[in-house]
């Protein structure tokens, strides 16, 4: 039996449920820190293979109910786990811990097992003077594997070297503390000790309750008074256990008892779940290496025949489905035996089953040695990528391009996975840091981290091309650390508490400090400070209630540590949130917005949204009020039986109601305009293939979407059924894309294509238009372009500051702007030179912590802005100009006053509906004599049909009438008159094409004709007579890049033929005038190197010169 990898997938999880209304530490700093900037690739494979072990693993999360936490039911399960866990053999779930004790002599072994993990803990030596055993992680496990990426991102938090089991000498308590704060309780009448509690460092708690048989049968989540939030039931008999939520919705798994390793055993074969899709598995029986039949899945099954199939090696040959890969099994012993070698998918046309990956596992010359090797990766298109692991955890991932990948793929990138070793200054197994190599080796950016003494990153550093420079100034040394030989490099440096719980307190990238501060014991944030230049700039407080649920946010730009200190405060933003103090716990009940009124001296409320929800937490109604307190706006959802949301209904008779399929998809959606509505379907694989319009009856419209094997789409079709094609490389990138044909005015016809090729990191590095122009294009680490080459040679560069904000950019004609940043990266200073690094312009900007308060025009004119308390702009003053703005009481701009000297000025007075939309507009003068004054209808879709203006004859109407899918079909002026326009939405062109017509007819009976081509552009228009005489017709011809090339003007006398030709930079060189007759007229133009227009060739003869000086400041 292989020993289970599931901590090598990163996935170690002991109840880390996600918090709802406490401030966590990720959601601290507005950017991204540098920490979160790059995610760790996954041994995970199709979402289900574990490359490493080779294992089938799956993951679903059956229950998840909002409350003071998210509170979650989940379970996983790993192929070669076939014996009993929490759960049932095989699948684990996140409440079902517990630990094993073993004693010999002087020493105390404890194992905990959770959902994703099994852990060995272990102490040299009793503690005799003590009551109690205290016993650390077995530090044999970083020798097998184990990381300090348990939990994603290294963190002393989670870092398992900083646990600590406690084990009274009864042996019948154990507490297991976390770093991170959390205390585990397990007790138990044996060896086998249950958990019974969990005190969690945000004050929440968790009670599991046994019956006799010491069987789960309760879970409820308490805060710190010990009071009940949430809770789960749980009722296990001999074939199912159902689990009931208190507002009564049910997961059921259902077991199968299997002989399993000469046992009847009960194996999980469905789940059946009030608020998702049910899930079915099957099983088969396998011999395992010591001798006897054990038990593992072979197909998991949605509804609507969604499915994975699983195939494992066998003695003997084994070959895929698809024949990419093949294998010789000798024996039970060889490493291979029981991998997983396929899964297979609905892929095929009727949802025939078809290899999706397929997998290869190498590297074991000696069958002892089964922590290092290498897997190649499969997909169903046969493309290789391999995955190198080594102690069993993942270091590299290999990408491959060209033929025949089995035997002749050539590398193309590698991700570096950096793991210590022992024997330097880093704890082995923690994470050194990653990047990205391309086929030569050559490095395109690396991390790396450094860590404190229990394993806190306290320093993150990219190094790259991180300005727009050459970059060749790091490699990857021995025991994996990076050498730095010069390379541009960017940290970002972070502190944390020694409280025991590691909480994040300050983080710094340079230019701005974050400081944290934390309700003591806790890792609930109360106050977030960012300073910059030695210097408070703004602030942000946060209260919580005994359920440890945020009600409170303040958020000003003080400059005193303290929140009582006022200090500067010009603006004060408050959040106050009411949680539901019934089942569902926690959920925001009430939210009031405020802000302070510096100037009288009160509090005033901005809005109040008052919620209403039913069952596990789904929100029903939504109320919004305005600053006066009055009910402004009104909101209701309604849900199906499984959850989804099918009806949402707004003001003034607005919703939206939907259909799903069983797995959650949207298949048909309508709104309040009666008539209309879509339907969506979708392949075996849940991609969506075909949106369908309904108007008018049974007329229909539909876009299809097409996918190749590996999910790739690589056709779409529009409304008329026109299709846009795509091609892909090896990596899965579009290389090439192709549009409907369209008419090149030669009688012939075209596809305009482009296509595109990419750097290592997936960027973009050519394109080349349908004309044949190139733009070439280069990029820092960051993925942020630096240079850019044109068709015409003339070229863009960006300069960078490490941080990756624009330092300096050169445009196309040699001028230089510079960028001077403030501390959140707001320009405080653009500085334009021309290309003889002579200063032409000079623009600069102020701000508060919140808003720009001044910029300064290159002539020197500063324009200032004035905010009124609740941060929304009030005026804005520029010389003799001034322009004040006024709000409703929802915040809504109401009033803008321009004035036009000291004692007069313009009023413009918009006034709104309860879905935003301006239903009436005024201009007045000071004194509120109406200038002007106009009202406005809409439809049920939110169509604007009638404009209302009102002058001294009344009321004057113009109306839009719309068909049902928004097209415009008449206007209607004040005095009645009428211009109608129909649409024929499947006319077929001369290419045989179904395209657009439209005939639109004025008030004077005259015809306008237009018919579009397959890309939407005016093809044919013609004019016509009331009797249907041809009075004038233009046809249109265009190039692949969407300009006109040719158009022929006709009429009952002449024909006129206009010609183009444009250069590969799409500059027009040459038109030649009447190219139809012996009197054609040809203009040519010429550019000079920097794109500009240098001569013009007239038709006379006649050459136009054009000569530019280098700008020059004034």
């Amino acid at each position: 039996m292989r020993v289970p990898f599931l901590f090598l997938n990163f996935l170690f999880f002991i109840c880390s449920f996600t918090n709802v209304f406490s401030i966590t530490e990720k959601e601290y700093t507005h950017e991204k820190s540098l920490i979160d900037s790059q995610g760790l690739p996954t041994s995970v494979v199709d979402g289900c293979v574990n490359v490493i072990s080779g294992d089938f693993v799956d993951f679903e999360t059956d229950l998840a109910l909002p409350s003071s936490e998210l509170f979650t039911l989940s379970r996983s399960y790993t192929s070669s786990d076939y014996f009993m866990q929490s759960l049932c053999n095989g699948w684990s779930f996140n409440h079902g811990s517990f630990a094993e004790i073993d004693k010999v002599n002087k020493y105390t072994g404890i194992q905990i097992r959770n959902s994703s993990s099994i852990l060995n803990y272990d102490s040299k030596e009793r503690n005799t003077p003590t009551n109690l055993d205290r016993v650390r992680i077995d530090k044999s496990q970083w020798k097998r594997g184990m990381t300090n990426c348990a939990q994603g991102l290294p963190s002393a938090k989670s870092n398992l070297n900083n646990d600590v089991c406690d084990l009274e000498f009864n042996d019948k308590k154990l507490t297991y503390r976390r770093a991170n704060g959390d205390k585990y309780f397990y007790t138990g009448p044996d060896k086998k000790l249950y958990l019974w509690g969990i005190d969690k460092a945000n004050t929440l708690k968790y009670l599991y309750l046994y019956d006799k048989r010491f069987l789960l049968n309760s879970i409820v989540l308490r805060n710190k008074f010990n009071q009940p939030l949430c809770s789960l039931s749980i009722n296990v008999e001999k074939s199912k256990t159902e689990i009931k939520t208190p507002s009564g919705k049910t997961v059921t798994w259902h077991f199968k008892s299997i002989k399993n390793a000469g046992n009847h055993c009960p194996f999980l074969c469905k789940v059946e779940r009030d608020n998702g899709p049910d899930i079915s598995y099957e099983h088969e029986r396998y011999l395992a290496p010591w001798g006897k039949h054990v038990v593992r899945i072979k197909e998991k099954s949605l509804p609507e025949n969604r499915f994975v199939k699983i195939k494992y090696y066998e003695v003997g040959e084994n070959v895929s489905s698809d024949r990419s890969v093949s294998a010789s099994i000798p024996d039970l012993n060889d490493s291979r035996y029981s991998r997983v070698i396929e899964t297979q998918k609905p892929l095929g046309p009727m949802g025939e089953p078809l290899t999706a990956f397929s997998f290869l596992y190498k590297g074991y010359p000696n069958t002892d040695i089964k922590e290092k090797g290498f897997t190649e990766v499969f997909d169903a298109l046969k493309r290789k990528r391999l995955y190198r692991y080594n102690k069993s955890r993942l270091e590299k991932i290999e990408y491959f391009q060209g033929e025949n990948q089995r035997h002749c793929a050539k590398l193309y990138r590698t991700e570096h996975i950096l793991w210590a070793g022992a024997g330097t200054f880093y704890s082995e197994g923690h994470l050194i840091g990653s990047g990205v190599s391309d086929a030569s080796g050559k490095l395109k950016y690396l991390n790396q981290y450094l860590y404190d003494n229990v394993g806190n990153i306290t320093r993150a550093t990219l190094f790259g091309n991180l300005s727009g420079s050459d970059f060749d100034n790091v490699i990857i040394g021995s025991n994996n650390i990076p050498v730095d030989l010069g390379c541009e490099a960017y940290s970002e440096t972070f502190k944390y508490s020694i409280d025991g719980l590691n909480n994040l307190i300050e983080e710094d990238n340079g230019k701005r400090l974050y400081q944290y501060q934390y309700l003591p014991e806790t890792t609930l944030c109360t106050k977030k400070l960012m300073i910059a230049d030695n210097e408070i700039k703004s602030r942000a407080f946060y209260e919580y209630d005994h359920n440890a649920v945020l009600i409170k946010e303040i958020c000003d730009d003080g400059i005193g540590y303290d929140r009582e200190d006022q200090t500067r405060v010009t603006r004060k933003i408050t959040k106050t949130i009411v949680p539901t103090w019934s089942y569902p716990h926690g959920l925001p009940l009430e939210v009031y917005t405020t802000a302070f009124d510096y100037a009288n001296n009160q509090e005033i409320m901005l809005s109040k949204v008052h919620n209403i929800y039913e069952g596990d937490g789904l929100l029903v109604r939504k109320d919004i009020y305005d600053q006066t307190n009055t009910l402004a706006i009104s909101q209701r959802f309604t849900y199906d039986k499984k959850g989804n949301l099918i009806k949402e209904e707004g003001p003034l008779g607005s919703f939206v109601e939907r259909e799903f399929d069983g797995n959650g998809n949207i298949i048909k959606e309508r709104g309040a305009l009666d008539g209309y509505y879509k339907r969506n379907e979708y392949d075996f694989c849940n991609r969506l293939i075909k949106e369908e319009e309904f108007f008018d009856g049974d007329l229909s419209l539909a876009k299809s979407y097409h996918y190749d094997l590996a999910g790739q789409m690589i056709s779409e079709t529009d409304l008329f059924g026109n299709k846009i094609n795509y091609t892909y490389d090896d990596l899965g990138r579009v290389i090439k894309q192709e549009l409907p044909e369209i008419q090149d005015g030669n009688g012939g016809s075209f596809r305009p294509t482009s296509t595109y090729e990419y750097d290592v990191l997936d960027c973009v590095t050519k394109t080349v238009d349908p004309l044949g122009g190139e733009t070439i294009a280069s990029y820092t680490s960051r993925k942020a372009p630096y240079y850019k080459k044109y068709p015409d040679g003339t070229t863009e560069t960006v300069v960078y500051h490490h941080n990756g904000s624009v330092k300096e950019s050169i445009d196309r004609l040699g001028n230089k702007t510079v960028i001077e940043s403030d501390y959140q990266e707001r320009p405080l200073k653009v500085s334009l030179y021309n290309s003889k690094e002579e200063l032409l312009k000079e623009t600069s900007k102020t701000y508060s912590a919140f808003d720009v308060i001044s910029e300064t025009d290159e002539m020197g004119i500063e324009t200032t802005f004035d905010y009124d308390f609740a941060g929304r702009l009030s005026c804005k003053r520029k010389l003799n100009f001034k322009e004040c703005y006024e709000y409703d009481t929802l915040s809504r701009l109401y009033k803008t006053i321009t004035y036009t000297s000291d004692s007069d000025a313009v009023v413009s007075i918009k006034e709104y509906d309860s879905l935003n939309r301006v239903i009436e507009e005024r201009v007045e003068d000071l004194n509120g004599n109406l200038n002007h004054r106009a009202s406005f209808i809409y439809d049920q879709a939110n169509r604007k049909t009638h404009t209302i203006t009102y002058g001294e004859n009344g009321p004057e109407v113009n109306e839009t009438v719309y068909n049902k899918r928004g097209d415009i079909v008449a206007i209607i002026d004040p005095e009645g008159k009428v211009t109608r326009t129909d649409y024929e939405y499947g006319f077929r062109n001369t290419l045989g094409q179904l395209v657009l017509k439209t005939t639109t007819i004025d008030p004077m009976g005259l015809k306008t004709i237009i018919e579009k081509d397959a890309l939407g552009h005016d093809f044919i228009i013609e004019k016509m007579s009331p009797i249907g005489k041809l009075l004038h017709k233009s046809t249109f011809y265009y190039n692949g890049n969407g300009q006109r090339v040719k158009v022929i003007e006709e009429n009952n006398l002449k024909k006129v033929v206009l010609e183009k030709e444009f250069d590969i930079s799409g500059n027009i060189i040459k038109v030649v005038e009447a190219s139809n007759s012996e009197e054609a007229k040809v203009t040519r133009v010429e550019y000079n190197s920097l794109g500009q227009k240098s001569v013009v060739i007239k038709p006379s003869g006649i050459t136009l010169n054009y000569n530019y000086e280098c700008f020059r400041p004034a």
